[in-house]
């Protein structure tokens, strides 16, 4: 596990990051929120106090996570991150902008889920 977490900041401290937070479509406080579940930190008052914010507020933000990565919990949005990062580090830069739902990305380059 400690691995896992090591590995995980180091990703986060690479420019590959910022391509999935884009690819991803997150804003700056949703992948905050994101790098504390990274962290194994799932407590939604142990992240408030991280992020100097309420824990109502933790709790809109995985809210907004759950409706913009089409997934309904913590868990399922930790596999969208991984997966983006599995992707950004296998093409060594964001993940590309073709198009389809299982291929990874839309015309945009962001990641897209689809709901089955």
């Amino acid at each position: 596990m400690e691995r896992f977490r090591t590995q995980s900041r180091d990703f986060r401290g690479s420019g590959e990051w910022s391509h999935v937070v884009r690819a991803l479509d997150l804003s700056p406080r949703e992948a905050q929120v994101i790098e504390c579940l990274l962290d194994f930190c799932d407590d939604d008052g142990e992240m408030a106090t991280r992020l100097g914010i309420s824990k109502h507020t933790v709790h809109s933000y995985f809210e907004r996570l759950y409706r913009k990565l089409g997934v309904s919990s913590r868990c399922q949005v930790l596999a969208c991150v991984l997966l983006a990062c599995f992707e950004a580090k296998q093409k060594g830069t964001a993940v590309s902008s073709q198009s389809g739902e299982h291929d990874g990305g839309d015309a945009g380059g962001r990641v897209t889920r689809s709901r089955s």
